[in-house]
């Protein structure tokens, strides 16, 4: 975002994930921890007690990490950086917070029916599902033969985080043992070839995600729970399991589960039993299904599609040069007016005087008291 300095240029920020403090920081305010999801802690709403403290400390030693050790050295990396090319351009270097908090829009990859809802301020725009083609490449011939052919097929892809490379041989022989008992045909997007597999089973290095989703013959997506594969599933109406590794897809696919469009998996050497068992409910149980597609129909209920959206407002920021209409005065707000700081400290000193005004009243109603008995005495 600094490059902005030396062009002086409005900028959009992008965001790959909802669920993160960072994204509201830098446009509004953070939102409360209390009803809030987070990536940090992997916890959704509604939260445990538990949980809702968890969230406040996070947040606490979040926002005391950020003030006090990486934004003075993000600060001082500005000043080095970017300095030399605003000197050669006869221009002076903008404020540090002057450039930060100056973010025209926020892109973020999400949108209600596959995230948790917040009070959204206007710069934030939910773009969720602007990268799915809304004409997709037909299916290689003998893929789509399979897929045609098949009683039901299982997509099993886990991105470039646990590759079939990477993945333990104990772990890979436990989850083919669960692929070769189903009545499914299996598509798993690997990069290594393995040496014997279950006839039910295929194994390609690429795989055209979308058009498979899109598939009728799709009964099922295991993923890790990346937000991009999260929203594919959702726009096709596929319900999932997931099975997080890190980030925030621990976020994303609890929501998914709350929703009601799939299960978790926790990630394990040996996790076929909870695997299996994860498969059989969602394929055997057609709540799924269908919660999967009222997901799909609340995703497919815009507007207008994301895509043309995005466009829309990038349009806009050049337009307007910035535009500054859609700030939010939460970032120029002192934190003292913002939580009505110097409201409470004019309650408190009222209270003290009225509390030490009452003190002399009663010392003074006391002394008269003891006065008067003294000269009935």
């Amino acid at each position: 975002m600094f490059i902005v300095a030396v062009f002086n240029c409005p900028y959009v920020s992008f965001f790959p994930y909802h669920d993160d403090l960072n994204i509201f920081e830098v446009i509004h305010e953070i939102p409360n921890p209390a009803y809030s999801a987070n990536v940090g802690t992997g916890n959704i709403p509604p939260l445990s007690f538990y949980q809702r403290v968890q969230a406040l400390f996070f947040q606490i030693i979040h926002k005391t990490l950020k003030a006090y050790y990486i934004t003075p050295k993000e600060e001082e990396f500005y000043k080095i950086m970017f300095k030399p090319f605003t000197n050669r351009r006869g221009i002076e270097l903008p404020k540090y917070d002057d450039v930060k908090y100056n973010a025209s829009l926020v892109l973020s990859t999400a949108h209600a029916s596959i995230g948790n809802s917040y009070l959204q301020p206007l710069s934030l725009i939910l773009i969720g599902g602007f990268h799915i083609d809304n004409l997709l490449d037909p299916l290689p011939k003998g893929l789509k033969n399979i897929m045609d052919s098949s009683n039901g097929v299982i997509l099993f892809s886990t991105g470039s985080q646990l590759t079939s490379e990477g993945m333990p041989k104990e772990m890979k022989t436990h989850i083919l043992r669960v692929f070769s008992i189903l009545n499914y045909t299996v598509l798993w997007k690997a990069t290594v070839q393995e040496k014997s597999l279950p006839e039910n089973v295929h194994i390609a290095s690429w795989l055209p995600q979308q058009s498979i989703l899109a598939h009728p013959n799709c009964k099922l997506f295991i993923t890790h729970g990346g937000i991009l594969s999260i929203t594919e599933a959702v726009h096709f109406g596929v319900p999932i399991i997931g099975i997080p590794m890190f980030g925030d897809q621990f976020v994303n696919i609890r929501t998914a589960v709350q929703n009601g469009i799939g299960k978790e998996v926790e990630l394990s050497t040996n996790l076929s039993d909870a695997l299996e068992k994860a498969i059989n409910e969602v394929l055997s149980n057609p709540r799924y299904r269908e919660r999967a597609k009222e997901m799909s129909r609340i995703y497919h209920s815009r507007m207008v599609p994301p895509g043309v959206e995005l466009v829309h407002w990038i349009e806009e920021v050049v337009t307007s040069q910035g535009a500054p209409h859609l700030r939010s005065r939460a970032l120029t707000m002192p934190l003292y007016q913002k939580y009505y700081l110097d409201f409470v400290a004019i309650i408190l000193i009222l209270l003290i005087a009225f509390v030490c005004l009452l003190r002399i009243l009663f010392n003074i109603v006391v002394s008269k008291t003891i006065k008067m008995k003294k000269i009935t005495l």
